[in-house]
């Protein structure tokens, strides 16, 4: 009975895994919740630039 329950928990997470896009399927957001200028600007723009880099697509 275990190994029914496993293979069919093991399938229907296998099945919901296939139906997802490719993430991230649009640019991506960053929020600094600071104005311009400040620390957290100044943090977070190389930040976006690194995760760019890595990710291989646009983040804003």
């Amino acid at each position: 009975m275990k190994r029914i329950v496993f293979a069919l928990i093991a399938a229907l997470t296998a099945a919901g895994a296939q139906a997802q896009d490719a993430f991230p399927s649009r640019a991506m957001t960053m929020i600094v919740p600071f104005p311009p200028g400040g620390v957290a600007d100044i943090t977070g723009r190389p930040t976006a630039a690194a995760m760019e880099k890595i990710l291989r697509h646009p983040v804003t």
